[in-house]
């Protein structure tokens, strides 16, 4: 490989010289050795054409990676973290239900935990299920920069960042005693998205239901209504048993039980 020097001699430099080299052709690092295919020493960006390090590039870039997990998030950007830098972005698009408190674990590295953008910790369903969420390493965690939703009162759970359920269910009445309890309560009768959301993210959600539940929806009838968690999936022949979306229509004066939701 042919090497060229430049030597830039300073009249009066005596402890510490600096300088550019302004040429009118790309300069080629073509080394045979790894050592000698990069430029190294190069100071932070003083304008906003000056060169940058690599190091530097890489903590203004965004990193976008699906996660999984529920506790700790994990995932591999498909360009590699190589350690966590402040100012590092990164876009998580969660593929499962996380809890609160939950951290994220990139490329290895090891958990950090993720705090809203108010400085508290993560709640349940702040990171809605496959939906990008933008985030910043601030040195110490990484921190929401998309806004966030209310925390769930007392006796609910968030399910996703947009509502939370009630953590048990009222007591059994008829379909309008369900939507006026839910009523006095601030809330509202759960649809039948929003139980079966509930139903499939809560872990032994189905033990906790003794039989079919209303759901607020659209009956075939006028005289029907609505319940969910017992009955049939749809499947011509299938016996009726429990299951997130098994169900039916049922007299609207029947006695059953219900679940409240509320928006976040």
């Amino acid at each position: 490989m042919h090497r060229s020097f430049l030597v830039l001699l300073v009249a009066g430099c005596t402890m510490h010289c600096a300088g550019q080299w302004d040429v009118p052709v790309k300069v080629v690092l073509d080394g045979t050795d790894g050592s000698d295919r990069q430029v190294i020493g190069l100071a932070e960006p003083a304008s906003a054409d000056a060169a940058v390090s690599l190091d530097a590039l890489r903590t203004q870039y965004l990193h976008t990676v699906a996660v999984s997990g529920s506790e700790v998030l994990t995932g591999d950007p498909s360009l590699p973290v190589q350690a966590y830098t402040p100012g590092l972005m990164v876009q998580v698009t969660p593929g499962e239900p996380h809890v609160a408190g939950a951290s994220l674990d990139l490329n290895g590295l090891g958990p950090v935990p993720m705090l809203r953008n108010n400085g508290s910790p993560v709640l349940a369903g702040d990171l809605p299920l496959n939906t990008p969420t933008r985030l910043v390493f601030t040195g110490t965690a990484f921190q929401m920069l998309d806004g966030v939703r209310l925390p769930c009162r007392p006796g609910y759970t968030a399910i996703s960042s947009t509502f939370c359920m009630s953590d048990s269910a009222i007591a059994a009445g008829n379909f309008y005693f369900a939507n006026r309890t839910c009523r006095n309560q601030g809330a509202r009768l759960c649809s039948i998205t929003e139980w079966m959301a509930g139903c499939l993210s809560i872990p032994g959600f189905l033990a906790t239901v003794a039989g079919p539940e209303w759901v607020d929806h659209a009956a075939n009838n006028n005289s029907e209504a609505k319940v969910i968690g017992f009955g049939s999936d749809g499947t011509p022949n299938n016996p009726q048993e429990f299951g997130c979306a098994r169900g039916f229509s049922s007299d609207r004066y029947a006695l059953r039980q219900a679940r409240c939701c509320t928006t976040r």
